[in-house]
């Protein structure tokens, strides 16, 4: 989002880019969560589907593709009706992009424990 935008902006963006998130979730086998899916009055919104990477490749593949599916649903949404572009900032910091990223179990046995937590550090997240 940009600081400029309207909230109908915010939110008309929000719901069009969770369910990218929830269907692709859906198609790549991730399990959905009761929680299912919503969008506030400010045009933040969840997702909910099982997205703690598990300590295997084609786990993390499917939920960086759901991750992805978000962006890419909204991008197009922005694109068709001449919306500005999310800043990069938001995009790069953005909670679904970091936590699509946490090393597996396998990476945190060969990561050193500082360089873990400069990665915690780096995102702003709590230590999970």
């Amino acid at each position: 989002m940009t600081e400029l935008e309207t909230i109908g902006v915010n939110c008309e963006c929000g719901a069009h880019h969770e369910p990218g998130h929830i269907v692709v979730a859906a198609v790549e086998g991730l399990r959905l969560r009761p929680e299912g899916l919503m969008v506030d009055p400010s045009g933040f919104g969840l997702a909910c589907y099982h997205d703690t990477p598990e300590d295997s490749d084609s786990v993390r593949e499917r939920n960086i593709r759901a991750v992805l599916a978000g962006f890419a649903v909204e991008k197009r949404y922005r694109e068709e009706r001449h919306y500005p572009p999310r800043e990069e900032m938001d995009l790069t910091f953005n909670r679904d992009n970091v936590v699509a990223r946490i090393p597996t179990k396998r990476w945190r046995s060969i990561l050193p424990a500082r360089k873990r937590s400069e990665f915690w550090r780096s995102t702003g997240l709590k230590q999970l």
